[in-house]
């Protein structure tokens, strides 16, 4: 049971039968509301941070399309793209998927984001080679299989330790 100092507990507000030192009635939620409600919240965030992904799969597709249109080749075209992507990937994750509010941080947590999409993504590079070679899936499968793993280390990772809810004072 949760039991608030003031009586009163401030998230959930549900009276318990149960009294502490025969004065104050202590307010708890049952552990299995809690348990719903983060389970839904859980949910709902893994969700938004799936649709922040595709959304960046497509401004990267866009990006390196319009990096391709000025002749630079495709592989710099696809260097050149990852900028872009990552910058909206960043400030998706931060204001809208962990709701963040707090921007003295952006600064701060930028670079440990950026290091960690670069350490995902080698995940993601080797995870595809070690499918297909030593499960002989194709690249299609091996893709789809080595990226979902990749996304959910990286929102457990970003949910734990860069993208907290912070108050803004």
């Amino acid at each position: 049971a949760r039991r608030c100092g003031s009586g009163v507990c401030p998230r959930y507000k549900i009276l318990s039968s149960r009294f502490i030192d025969g004065e104050r009635a202590a307010w708890h939620a049952p552990r299995s509301l809690f348990a719903k409600e983060e389970r839904v919240e859980r949910t709902r965030k893994f969700g938004k941070y799936f649709l922040t992904g595709g959304c960046a799969a497509g401004v990267y597709i866009v990006s390196w399309w319009l990096f391709a249109q000025t002749g630079i080749g495709t592989t710099n075209a696809s260097l050149l793209a990852f900028l872009p992507t990552w910058v909206f990937k960043f400030f998706l994750h931060k204001f809208w998927v962990f709701e963040d509010p707090d921007r003295s941080t952006t600064k701060q947590q930028a670079l440990p984001y950026g290091l960690l999409t670069f350490g995902t993504f080698c995940l993601y590079y080797i995870g595809v080679q070690a499918l297909r070679h030593f499960y002989d899936l194709t690249e299609l499968h091996a893709d789809t299989i080595a990226g979902l793993g990749a996304a959910g280390v990286r929102f457990v990772i970003f949910r734990r330790f860069f993208m907290r809810k912070t108050s803004v004072s």
